[in-house]
């Protein structure tokens, strides 16, 4: 898997962890599909489930997995944090997204 995390991306991926307490040790998913305004659409969530096919990545005391048929969407994408002018999550700049749009 070669996705990368921003600093604002790994912050607020921590900051989840320490709000919630029962989200310890739960790898953080990220996955995609396509279709969508910019040609995938992806979804970020906790969860306890990891396959043996499901791709792992550490980042500073915490794992990032994605299923396979997400990674190959993903592969090669960098994964950020906005918080800006009252918009705010996460986004994925992904060489693989051929169009894009404002929303």
């Amino acid at each position: 898997m070669s996705v990368t995390l921003t600093d604002k991306a790994i912050s607020k991926i921590k900051a989840l962890y320490t709000q919630d307490p029962s989200l310890a040790g739960k790898p953080f998913r990220i996955s995609a599909k396509d279709g969508g305004c910019s040609d995938c659409s992806y979804d970020f969530k906790f969860e306890e489930a990891v396959s043996a096919a499901d791709e792992k990545q550490e980042f500073d005391g915490f794992k990032v997995v994605i299923d396979p048929e997400s990674n190959k969407l993903i592969s090669g994408s960098l994964v950020d944090y906005k918080d800006e002018s009252g918009a705010e999550g996460f986004s994925v700049q992904s060489p693989h997204v051929k169009k894009s749009c404002g929303c």
